[in-house]
This record gives C-alpha cells, sequence and structure tokens, in this order.
C-alpha cells in the first residue's frame, strides 16, 4: 500500500472520526429502509395471492350460477363472502346470490344478502 501525504492521513482520520460517531446510525436506517422494502412487498405479494385466489373462487361461483340450483348458487356464494369479504368479488356474488334468491322466491335470504353487501362494501381495486 502506498505511503499517504500527511493531508490524505488527515482527511482518513477524519472519516473515520466521523463513521465512529454517525455508523451506528447509518447502519441503523439502512435496516429500517431494507425491512420496510421488504414489508412493502411482503404486503404486495400477498395481497396479489388473495386476489388470484379470489378470482377462482368467484369462477366458480359464476359456474354455479348458470345451474340455477340456489342451493349450489348460496353455498358458493358464502364460500366467496366468507373467505374474501373485502374484495369485490364478495359484494358481487352477494348481489348474484341475492337476485337469483329473489327469482326463487326466497325474500328473506335475499334481503339479507343484500344487506350484507350494502354493509361490506367492496375496496377499490
Amino acid at each position: 500500500m502506498a505511503a499517504l501525504d500527511l493531508q490524505e492521513q488527515e482527511q482518513l482520520d477524519t472519516l473515520k472520526a466521523w463513521w465512529k460517531d454517525n455508523g451506528n446510525w447509518i447502519l441503523g436506517a439502512v435496516l429500517v429502509v431494507v425491512v420496510a422494502m421488504g414489508g412493502w412487498r411482503g404486503w404486495q405479494y400477498y395481497q396479489h395471492k388473495q386476489a388470484g385466489e379470489a378470482a377462482t373462487l368467484f369462477q366458480q361461483f359464476v359456474e354455479q350460477l348458470a345451474s340455477h340450483d340456489a342451493k349450489r348458487v348460496n353455498d358458493a356464494a358464502a364460500a366467496v363472502m366468507d373467505k374474501y369479504a373485502s374484495t369485490p368479488y364478495a359484494s358481487h356474488a352477494a348481489l348474484a346470490a341475492a337476485q337469483v334468491n329473489e327469482q326463487g322466491k326466497d325474500v328473506a335470504r335475499a334481503k339479507t344478502q343484500l344487506q350484507w353487501s350494502s354493509i361490506m362494501p367492496a375496496k377499490p381495486a
């Protein structure tokens, strides 16, 4: 290693002193940023996974709608509404099931599903 002249040695000593005073704060700040970024990415992954699962379950509900069997429609709607209540799929399932129940003259169940959909507004996607 080449010998340092006096000015370079003073700058190096100043840098070492500064790092000794501030190094822990800088490392702490970097750690906080890394943890925050990791948490954000984890939250995004979780939301993406939930949306995909909700979409799959809602697709099964749509298939049950085609059968026009009120019991199967209600069971499929209940599954979507119970597992993914905070998604737009749950509100759509409740409304569609309410329509099927209204057409099948089960007004009480239709009313319950309509009330649920108005109480549990879906978060925008």
